[in-house]
């Protein structure tokens, strides 16, 4: 079974691991302590963006839009990544990070530091 996780033609691999959290099959960077989400999502190289596009089916001949669906596009490598319902709206990976640690945080009611991850992957097709 491979790895899928995504690797770039440059060797990049959009993952991270830190401390003893082990690299899967020695692919991704490794840090020493676990970083916050902003800081992990860079290390992993998972700071990129989708746009959403429309789909189209061929009937009879003439290519008409699929008003019930869309794509969702990774817009560096333009990989689809999945078709989705009309409502269906992306999240945004750096906004979602950093509220999610600030909810932690404000959760946890206590002085100790902000949530921090230790590991991050991309799968994707290979």
């Amino acid at each position: 079974m491979s790895h899928e996780i995504t690797v770039h033609k440059d060797g990049t691999a959009e993952m991270f691991a830190a401390g003893s959290t082990p690299v899967w099959h020695r692919i991704g960077q490794r840090v020493e302590r676990a970083l916050t989400s902003g800081a992990a999502l860079q290390m992993a190289a998972l700071d990129w963006k989708v746009d959403e596009r429309p789909i189209y089916a061929d009937i009879a001949g003439e290519m008409t839009a699929v008003n019930t669906h869309k794509s969702i596009v990774r817009r560096d490598t333009r990989d689809v990544l999945g078709v989705v319902g009309r409502k269906y709206r992306p999240s945004r990976t750096r906004r979602r990070s950093s509220g999610s640690t600030a909810s932690l945080a404000r959760a946890s009611r206590s002085t100790r530091p902000r949530a921090r991850s230790e590991t991050a992957p991309s799968c994707g097709p290979s």
